[in-house]
């Protein structure tokens, strides 16, 4: 049986994760592909654009057999924690055999050479990097200066500069922090990342969220989604339109105004003690999420960043409950989404060779972890009940419960 391993958002699915998909079982022969996949709130610091359960279904529909949440506490995070986070899931399964991931480079070697620099962090490279946050630059603006001057030869152009290279080395970083037996596979992306716009079979995410959020018809995604996938994400922006951060933003103002001081802001994940001062000192011209974040925003620290923090805040993710997770392994539990009917045998491997619960009933859960993981797990699910809190249907119905939510069975 082999086992390949996908980290994941679909937030939408689109035919550029179908390319991935196919490539993936194509590259590694794989039985079975297992995608692990961020909940409702996503790296970018925003609400997914449809629920995990709509987007387990994609993913579903799409050919993965199996589809593992990632916990909020890193689906939110940096780089780095998404994909420790996620990696490490992967790894404590014990029969993962491919980790099957996209990338604008399209090869391994120069993303590797790049992970073993980063990972060395050698007292030159270090120097530099000081050097070139002091002189004013955001934190991936100096790393990419710093491990530029460090390289005896000069790297492909890019490598540290485009989202997907990163996150690519960043997942080897964490395959060998782990010394796992995971073998990489990498898959160049087809498509522009940062296009704003359509551009016909392969539009990226972002492309396809602008066109909604402009108030273009979902027809419009035809070209971009495969059909099967394009009506499930049709019946979902019918229930709830494409949410924003924006969407909570009196909630936002509120816990912003709540503050008693930067300090008490500081103690939430991704908040250094600069920032939080710094948005503590903006927090009476709050207008909206987006405006006070393009406010805050500074040569030091990126609207990614500044995003990643409001939700954090939104989600009250504080910095010691993600640190005291980490220091425990990362993570406490696999959690099942959903699965393909034909996938029991990998199902039943999981639960032979896994170091982690799998839980497939909330209600099975808390007999099944320690105190460390019912936080994870609590934390996920509130995530769940604030992503769902602006659904259009809330006024007049209860609060969106998970707990009575069935697994997805493709």
């Amino acid at each position: 049986m082999i086992i390949t391993g996908l980290i994941t958002e679909y937030n939408p699915f689109h035919n550029g994760h179908l390319y991935h998909l196919e490539e993936a079982r194509k590259r590694t022969g794989a039985d079975f592909l297992l995608a692990v996949m961020s909940g409702d709130f996503v790296q970018r610091g925003a609400p997914a654009a449809a629920d995990k359960f709509c987007r387990t279904r994609m993913a579903l529909l799409a050919g993965a057999d199996l589809v593992l949440e990632l916990p909020v506490f890193y689906a939110c995070g940096s780089a780095e924690y998404f994909a420790s986070g996620a990696v490490s899931l992967l790894d404590s399964l014990g029969c993962v055999d491919f980790l099957c991931f996209g990338s604008e480079c399209g090869e391994l070697s120069p993303l590797m050479a790049a992970a073993d620099a980063l990972s060395l962090e050698s007292p030159d490279y270090q120097t530099r990097l000081r050097a070139e946050l002091k002189s004013g630059k955001t934190f991936p603006a100096a790393r990419e200066a710093a491990f530029l001057a460090c390289q005896e030869t000069l790297p492909e152009s890019g490598v540290l500069s485009s989202p997907n290279n990163l996150l690519g080395i960043e997942y080897l970083k964490a395959l060998s922090r782990l010394g796992s037996s995971i073998r990489p596979v990498c898959v160049k992306r087809i498509g522009d990342y940062h296009s704003q716009e359509l551009t016909g079979a392969f539009s990226s995410a972002s492309a396809i969220r602008h066109s909604l959020s402009g108030g273009k018809s979902p027809e419009r995604l035809a070209a971009s989604m495969p059909p099967r996938i394009l009506d499930v994400f049709m019946e979902a922006l019918k229930n709830k339109p494409l949410p924003s951060l924006d969407d909570y933003s009196q909630t936002i103002q509120y816990l912003l105004l709540k503050a008693q001081s930067w300090e008490e802001l500081s103690k939430i994940q991704d908040f250094s003690p600069e920032l939080a001062r710094r948005m503590f000192s903006l927090r009476g011209r709050f207008v909206s999420a987006s405006d006070f974040a393009a406010m805050a925003k500074s040569k030091q620290y990126t609207l990614s960043r500044i995003r990643r923090c409001l939700a954090h805040l939104l989600l009250d993710i504080r910095a010691a409950d993600v640190e005291r997770a980490r220091s425990c392994g990362w993570n406490a539990y696999a959690r099942v989404l959903g699965f393909r009917k034909s996938s029991g045998p990998l199902l039943a491997e999981i639960k032979k060779k896994s170091a982690l619960p799998l839980i497939t009933k909330l209600a099975d859960a808390p007999s099944l972890l320690t105190d460390p993981g019912r936080r994870m797990l609590d934390a996920d699910l509130f995530a769940s009940s604030v992503w769902h809190m602006t659904d259009p249907s809330r006024p007049d119905g209860p609060i969106f419960e998970e707990q009575r939510v069935p697994l997805v069975l493709v």
